[in-house]
């Protein structure tokens, strides 16, 4: 149970098959590596946001901080991606409108979330100002509870650098409608707020509306029932664009040759959306880096690996290869079906008989790297089947 390869929902094995001699089982867990959902430290309960209990990194980089019923609990912090910051491993995470009145008596209506410099959905680290720059910080205001809310003190700072140069100064209201800000501009709407928690810790948090626009870039599903079937699909995630319009879900009449016909109407052979998931995005650990002449003739051979056929993989490569970064290499790691029910849990009623769900996480590099290689399988396809894949949309 405590493999990758198991899905605990369907209780099978998607992994390497045993020799004749070895039986799996798939009841025996054991506790000191269970998820928890929450854990006590310092009399604050930690809430499991993104599988802080399992480190793969450097014991150098690991911190023992208490002793637990499930083993021993680690602080596991590494200096961040953006200058000044620190990334932690345990996180309790808000990102609803902070309740904060700003030093100018203006009372904050703005939604603020954890930095995430990672993917799609929510980060599985703190971000936290690095130790020895919290002297850069003055206050910015007060929160509904008293306590000071903070920024740092020089608005040309690394973090905004970061957050602005990331989207270019380009972002998108409501509507979808485009404005580009000049820094001085982007400087003036608090595009980072600090906050230090119960553990003394400074944690950054940025302006939604100004944040960094990685999303799960179009993921696309198909649906194929068995018979004619009135369907409805609802993505757990924060969904910015959506082709038929999402609304409060889709709701479909499926054929077996995969069209779908909506309640007004209109027919589509998917269902197409981009935003950001509500789970936690899983840390890289695994891939394939290909020369970049070989990238379209890979991804073609791993999505038949992981299910794919023949028009679903060319409406992915129709897509997906005129983004791929002009580098000498390429970066190709692929989120499956176990890791995208994290990230955006889908609810399909009636429950499909199979799902395959694919997502690709890419980046150019000029040199090569050591990374071990993933394994890529796919369940049968029988039964009422879905078929999901998108990557990620770095704007």
């Amino acid at each position: 149970q405590n493999s990758d390869a198991y899905d605990p929902k369907t209780k099978e094995f998607y992994g390497a098959e045993p020799i004749e001699s070895v039986a799996i089982n798939y009841e025996k867990a054991y506790r000191s590596i269970l998820q928890q959902d929450t854990l006590t430290y310092q009399g604050i309960e930690l809430q499991n946001f993104g599988g802080f209990f399992g480190l793969d990194s450097p014991a150098q980089s690991r911190k023992a901080i208490a002793k637990t019923p499930y083993g021993i609990l680690y602080s596991e912090a590494r200096p961040g991606e953006v200058e000044d910051l620190l990334v932690e491993s345990f996180v309790l995470g808000d990102d609803g409108v902070a309740d904060v009145t700003w030093n100018t008596g203006k009372r904050n209506t703005d939604t603020f979330q954890l930095v995430n410099t990672t993917g799609c959905g929510a980060g599985a680290f703190l971000a936290l100002v690095a130790p020895s720059v919290t002297s850069r910080l003055v206050s910015a205001g007060v929160a509904a509870n008293g306590d000071a809310v903070y920024e740092f003190s020089n608005a040309d700072n690394p973090v905004a650098r970061f957050l602005y140069d990331t989207n270019n100064g380009t972002y998108y209201s409501g509507d979808g409608e485009a404005r580009t800000l000049t820094f001085q501009e982007f400087s003036r709407k608090h595009p980072v707020l600090i906050v230090k928690d119960a553990l003394g810790r400074y944690v950054v948090y940025n302006n939604s509306a100004y944040g960094p626009a990685v999303e799960c870039g179009k993921p696309v599903i198909y649906l194929y029932p068995d018979e004619p079937t009135e369907v409805s699909v609802r993505v757990d995630a924060a969904i910015r664009v959506s082709d038929p319009s999402y609304g409060n879900g889709w709701y479909a009449h499926a054929s077996p040759d995969g069209t779908l016909t909506m309640q007004d109407g209109s027919t589509y052979d998917s269902l197409f959306w981009e935003g950001q998931g509500s789970g936690a995005y899983p840390r890289i650990r695994s891939g394939f880096v290909v020369p970049r002449t070989e990238v379209s003739h890979t991804i073609d051979t791993h999505l038949r690996q992981l299910g794919l056929h023949k028009k679903e993989r060319e409406d992915f490569e129709a897509f997906w290869l005129p983004r791929m970064p002009d580098s000498s290499h390429v970066r190709l790691s692929w989120l499956t079906t176990r890791e995208m029910n994290e990230l955006a849990p889908l609810d399909v009623r009636p429950q499909p008989d199979t799902v395959i769900r694919v997502f690709l996480d890419f980046e150019g590099i000029d040199h090569l790297i050591d990374l071990p290689q993933q394994k890529l399988t796919a369940p049968p396809r029988t039964g009422f089947t879905l078929v999901e894949w998108g990557g990620l949309l770095r704007k």
